[in-house]
């Protein structure tokens, strides 16, 4: 396939200068922010759930607490082992599914799916208009919140907040993507929804298939990376989501339950448009696949903002830009990002009702 490298537009410059100005300001305003986090004192939600986790690893280690909290609360033990093997199992199947893909064509052959290349050829300054107006509009957005925050809303709460405007700026993303390719009158198979009725179970399938095979290479790329911080003494940052699930666990179940939508469903959806249905094709046709799933995984992993799991969120945008290359579609990798945000958030309650309830 030739790459299509032309002259490059007026306006592409501009974009593309404006893109990199914000791209700056944006990392500038991540590095601070994530130092501010590490400055300020845990919340009083994790600080209890951190207690309780240390005497929970205490008991777990101490043979007479142990007995004692098998028989004290054995639905707890029981829950702690079916999470446990759980994870072994769904990892020994992974490996299996991997040996398969490896040494079984067949297995190759089954997810690659024919289908003619992309008949649009949208410029890649495209990408730089969209990222600059949602990173633009975020910062916009972002100043006007806290505004509200400090003046007409003071009883807003920070992670009330924090969710108004994530999913803010997933709509925007969508919107601003929806109208730029609307100037090329594109299509819903534009953007990846090439797929027929009868294929979206298969599709789905695939999503599951795929999801087994990348979470080996997921599991022993966090393994080493805990492994690395333990022996530098280094505590990673939570996720935001944790401390919004440990803060609003009484307070606002409504809150908790809304954001588990938006990290389980509205959340993957947006970032698959953006990133494997948008910008992948675009950037194909101009610097070739390998380069093109490296940067938009990159890129995928840097708005997570937390450098810990950078580089598992990288091997996830990796596997993800995968699956939509060989099947051409944003079913299978839409599929596979819910599946994995659903099986790590269930994991967290889990592990935190068996935390809970063993520290006791």
């Amino acid at each position: 396939m030739k790459y299509r490298c032309g002259p490059i537009s007026r306006q592409a410059r501009w974009y593309g200068l404006l893109f990199v100005c914000m791209l700056a300001i944006y990392f500038l305003l991540m590095a601070f922010s994530i130092e501010l986090r590490k400055t300020q004192e845990p919340s009083a939600a994790m600080e209890k759930f951190k207690k309780a986790e240390k005497r929970w690893s205490e008991n777990m280690r101490n043979p007479t607490k142990l007995e004692t909290l098998v028989e004290k609360h054995p639905a707890t033990v029981i829950v702690y082992n079916l999470i446990s093997f759980l994870i072994l199992g769904i990892f020994s199947i992974g490996l299996i599914f991997d040996f398969f893909l490896l040494f079984r064509p067949g297995w190759r052959r089954a997810i690659m799916r024919h289908v003619p290349p992309d008949d649009h050829d949208w410029p890649v300054h495209y990408i730089f208009k969209v990222a600059f107006w949602w990173m633009f509009i975020g910062l916009a957005t972002s100043l006007l919140i806290a505004f509200l925050h400090k003046t007409i809303l003071p009883g807003m709460t920070d992670n009330f907040a924090a969710i108004f405007h994530t999913t803010l700026m997933d709509i925007l993303c969508f919107v601003l993507i929806v109208l730029v390719i609307k100037t090329q009158q594109g299509n819903w198979k534009d953007l990846g929804f090439r797929i027929g009725k009868n294929e979206i179970v298969r599709e789905v399938g695939i999503g599951f298939a795929g999801y087994m095979a990348i979470l080996p290479v997921f599991f022993i790329v966090l393994i080493f990376l805990v492994a690395v911080a333990k022996l530098f003494a280094y505590e990673p940052q939570s996720h935001p989501l944790v401390e919004i699930f440990l803060e609003e666990e009484k307070r606002s179940p409504v809150l908790i339950v809304y954001s588990v939508f938006l990290a389980t469903v509205l959340g993957p959806v947006m970032e698959e448009v953006f990133f494997r249905g948008f910008c992948y094709p675009i950037l194909k046709r101009r610097i070739g696949m390998g380069w093109s799933m490296a940067i938009t995984s990159a890129f995928f992993a840097m708005i997570h903002q937390n450098e810990f799991a950078f580089w598992p969120i990288f091997v996830l945008g990796m596997g993800l830009a995968f699956i939509y290359e060989k099947r051409r579609n944003l079913v299978a990798p839409i599929t596979l990002h819910i599946v994995h945000n659903c099986f790590f958030i269930a994991y967290f309650f889990l592990a935190k009702q068996a935390i809970v309830t063993g520290s006791s």
